[in-house]
């Protein structure tokens, strides 16, 4: 997915107001807008193969908003190199309507564990990470995008293995294993988790 840039040039004291901000104490340093390379918009999603390496910093802009009611529109990134990446997620065709999302990742997993689903809905959850009901919609708690790839992945073979087993039974552990060797480990990692959740998006 392409994405479209904007690169600044700026003598020292000048400052761009129509410019998105970007979280941490660079947002605020005189010498920001000297240090930025480029902003980057995408269009629904990152684009494949972006690697922000070990730190990343995330900026939902929920400033004014209810998470837990208002729907996500822009999201920022930046590994502190100076280029700031920025998601626009595309408008719903009516208030009620959910984001069209095409879910790259929980679609493979779908065919590599044989478990279909109906849709996917993103919520701000205050006491799950994930579920699946019994007419097929994977809900996902947006503070996801804080935790590790690993735990992610676990997460969405957790839920879509419920499309063959709702309960936690023998057999629904089983099956999970079949495709995440290490979900003992991976399931007490995620209990943890709801630490790195950080404060500003209001939601504990």
């Amino acid at each position: 997915m392409g994405a479209t840039s904007w690169k600044f040039e700026s003598s020292p004291g000048h400052h761009a107001p129509s410019a998105p901000r970007l979280p941490g104490p660079i947002a605020g340093d005189s010498g920001f807008w000297r240090a930025l390379v480029a902003i980057k918009l995408y269009q629904g999603d990152l684009p494949a193969g972006l690697d922000f390496g070990e730190c990343v910093a995330v900026d939902c802009e929920t400033m004014g908003l209810n998470p837990a009611r208002d729907r996500l529109c822009l999201i920022q990134l930046s590994a502190g190199d100076g280029d700031c990446h920025l998601v626009q997620f595309a408008q719903p065709k009516s208030a009620k309507a959910g984001v069209p999302y095409d879910a790259p990742r929980l679609k493979a997993l779908s065919v590599l564990t044989e478990s279909p689903y109906a849709k996917m809905h993103v919520r701000a959850q205050r006491s799950c990470w994930g579920s699946r009901s019994c007419s097929g919609t994977v809900s996902l708690n947006l503070c996801l995008l804080f935790l590790a790839p690993e735990l992610l992945r676990y997460l969405l073979i957790h839920e879509l293995c419920h499309g063959r087993h709702m309960n936690h039974s023998k057999r629904f552990w089983k099956r999970v294993a079949r495709f995440e060797p290490e979900y003992r480990s991976r399931d007490r990692a995620l209990t943890e988790s709801w630490r790195q959740v950080p404060g500003w998006l209001g939601l504990y």
